[in-house]
């Protein structure tokens, strides 16, 4: 399979050039060289969308686009939006309008040909800055900077809880806990295998010495308890924390938190204890 192409910035800018305002013979030339280098036959037709289009989607973009191209396309955008009868061409031509005909009595309006598919109706034809301006609106979204919006988890948790199919239980201090008196709940929600835990009084750990692991005793038993995840707890206080299992769980009946080695581990021995929600 053939590694994407890297993105080309000066096309897209010759393109959003060429869209709003025009090109000189030097920058039509310029750019017919770069569409030449991206393997793109230049119509003056979709040719253009697609071009923008693939070349800014070809491949994940790690880096900002440069302020002034992405004013420059955005410019072009909005002129579209609002001019949609403009009309940018790298040589405009001096032949004159055609006239409109009136319909023959052999094909009314309401009597139009029949087309096979694929065929274009006579007289169409893609309007170049159209088909630009739309490849280029289309780069433009692929490369501005969209980070997803974060999950919340108390939200979440508050969302799964609502749910007829969630599990909440308490925690409860587990023989001897090294961390008495932690308060707060764990809900749990099979049917989208994902859940929370509400922590309240849990100490803050150092990552580099220590972190904290859940584990889930499903119906599998506790010689085969799943780990829900290791996690941090950065400040003192209320905390709620995503389970992260690494398997399915099936019918869990228990979940249990101990205090293990950086990275957590596939098998604890369970003796620094913290925390235990159960079935009653």
């Amino acid at each position: 399979m053939t590694a994407p192409s890297p993105i080309d910035p000066r096309l897209l800018e010759l393109l959003a050039d060429r869209a709003l305002e025009g090109l000189s013979s030097d920058e039509a030339r310029e750019l017919d060289s770069h569409l030449s280098d991206a393997g793109v036959d230049d119509d003056l037709s979709l040719d253009l969308a697609a071009a923008a289009a693939a070349l800014a989607f070809v491949e994940p973009v790690t880096e900002e686009l440069p302020a002034h191209l992405r004013a420059k396309l955005l410019k072009s955008a909005q002129q579209a939006a609002r001019q949609p009868s403009a009309q940018a061409t790298t040589a405009p031509s001096s032949q004159p309008r055609p006239q409109r005909q009136a319909a023959t009595p052999a094909q009314q309006p309401d009597q139009q040909p029949t087309l096979q598919f694929g065929q274009r109706p006579q007289g169409f034809r893609v309007v170049p800055w159209l088909a630009a301006a739309a490849g280029i609106a289309l780069a433009v979204i692929a490369w501005w900077p969209q980070a997803a919006a974060p999950i919340d988890p108390a939200q979440r948790m508050a969302a799964l809880e609502s749910r007829a199919d969630s599990l909440e239980l308490a925690w409860q201090d587990w023989d001897n806990p090294e961390i008495p008196g932690v308060k707060g709940e764990v809900v749990w929600c099979e049917s989208q295998q994902e859940g929370y835990m509400r922590f309240v009084g849990l100490k803050p750990n150092d990552p580099a010495r220590e972190q904290y692991q859940l584990w889930i005793i499903d119906k599998r038993g506790m010689q085969k308890r799943v780990s829900g995840g290791v996690f941090n707890v950065p400040t003192s206080g209320e905390v709620v924390v995503p389970i992260d299992p690494g398997v399915q769980v099936k019918d869990a009946a228990a979940f249990a938190v101990t205090i293990e080695e950086p990275g957590g581990t596939p098998v604890s021995d369970m003796d620094r204890r913290v925390v235990i929600a159960a079935k009653g």
